[in-house]
């Protein structure tokens, strides 16, 4: 007589892509800074006719994270930081 196996509980799904949380840069008037726009560390700007970097922000995909400074290495960090945790 050959006993039955219990049925594995179904593992739990991780989501399929990993998240991501991409830096954009905006002026001041919150228009997006395109990434072919050049600037100085202090964000001041050397494409002609740019206004200049007023603030770099990251979203996650996540839907419950997002950060928006004025230094862009900041926001680097930040978005680095929250990308090695666990969703």
């Amino acid at each position: 007589m050959t006993v039955p196996f219990r049925a594995r509980p179904p593992k739990e799904t991780t989501p399929v892509g990993r998240f991501r949380a991409p830096r954009t840069d905006h002026h001041a008037d919150d228009t997006a800074c395109p990434p072919e726009h050049r600037h100085t560390t202090s964000g001041k700007p050397l494409t002609p006719g740019c206004p200049g970097r007023a603030y770099s922000k990251a979203e996650c995909s996540c839907g419950e994270w997002s950060v928006k400074h004025a230094a862009k290495g900041y926001v680097d960090d930040a978005r680095r930081q929250h990308l090695s945790t666990a969703h």
